[in-house]
């Protein structure tokens, strides 16, 4: 992947995590930074679950149960979606 497709990716992803967390939390304004962890968004385990199908939707891509331990901030779930071999390039 190019810095141009990781950006690009980085973008979505962003953007997804966004409206993610304002459909949950209508009350939260400003822009999700990448350093945010999922905690500190107000993502517990169920609703990284339904995050992670989104992301996954939206991007065409899989994150395996593996690597879900190591996603705790919203730049790591960028990184790994970045690095996905099986990236599609739909978004």
């Amino acid at each position: 992947m190019t810095r141009m497709e990781h950006q690009e990716t980085g973008t979505r992803v962003l953007e997804l995590v966004q409206d993610f967390v304002t459909t949950a939390d209508p009350d939260r304004t400003g822009p999700v930074p990448a350093t945010a962890t999922l905690d500190e968004l107000g993502v517990d385990s169920l609703a990284f679950v339904d995050l992670l199908s989104l992301v996954e939707r939206e991007l065409g891509v899989e994150v395996p149960d593996e690597a879900l331990p190591r996603i705790a901030t919203v730049q790591d779930l960028v990184d790994h979606i970045s690095s996905s071999p099986e990236r599609d390039g739909t978004s």
